[in-house]
């Protein structure tokens, strides 16, 4: 059976040539290595298309979600699944709402990887054994109507914040979209998570989706806030 080609994004030349050592002899085969996401497109003009994207997301990464998007349009019919370098809860977030299809790390053993691929393949979605802990210490979570009532408690700011987390948004993507500080942002970020009873912003992320608070646009920008 012939392999289904992966291209291989971001990332240092190392860990990329890792990873296509690791493919070896799996149904998978590295047939392409792309530095950064934006030259995607344009570099791989005529050669055969991915079956699937693997997109390796360094710590500290700004703006990753927007790497993503690029390769989702570039390559419109391959799933794009994230290896990160540690499991953050925050960057997953916004890896979901940027619409990957995987959320692996960097220690994966081969078997497991080559498994997962098939997985995303037959249309399933893949993250880290890892987040079994983080489900099962999330608090149970509240009735609707109690979730109504308090998204009916926050101010203005807060529901604009909480739109934006739910989007998977940075606090600066949320500074710019609103046209605030970071600081105002985090100011903001602190008293909302007092008021859902969220413990990060991940949980805060969850809730709103429960609450409501996904699936369209944070309301725009007040004129001339007092913050």
């Amino acid at each position: 059976m012939t392999p289904s080609p992966v291209y291989l994004v971001g990332g240092s030349r190392l860990f990329r040539q890792g990873l296509k050592v690791y493919l070896d002899g799996t149904p998978f085969e590295a047939v392409r290595e792309i530095e950064r996401a934006g030259e995607a497109k344009s570099r791989t003009e005529g050669e055969v298309p991915p079956a699937l994207v693997l997109f390796a997301l360094s710590h500290g990464q700004e703006d990753f979600d927007l790497d993503i998007g690029t390769l989702r349009q570039a390559f419109p019919g391959a799933p794009v699944i994230v290896i990160a370098e540690s499991l953050s809860l925050e960057d997953m977030t916004r890896c979901l709402a940027a619409g990957v299809s995987g959320y692996l790390l960097s220690d994966i053993s081969t078997d497991a990887l080559s498994y997962s691929l098939q997985l995303v393949l037959l249309g399933e979605m893949v993250f880290p054994t890892q987040m079994a802990t983080f489900w099962t210490q999330m608090p149970v979570r509240r009735p609707a109507s109690d979730s109504k009532a308090i998204a009916e408690k926050l101010s203005n700011r807060e529901s604009e914040i909480l739109h934006c987390l739910v989007d998977g948004s940075s606090n600066k993507a949320i500074a710019r979209r609103l046209e605030i500080t970071e600081s105002t942002v985090k100011v903001h970020m602190k008293s909302l998570l007092r008021k859902i009873n969220a413990a990060n912003r991940t949980q805060a992320a969850i809730w709103g989706m429960g609450a409501g608070f996904g699936g369209s646009e944070a309301p725009a920008a007040e004129p001339a806030p007092v913050d």
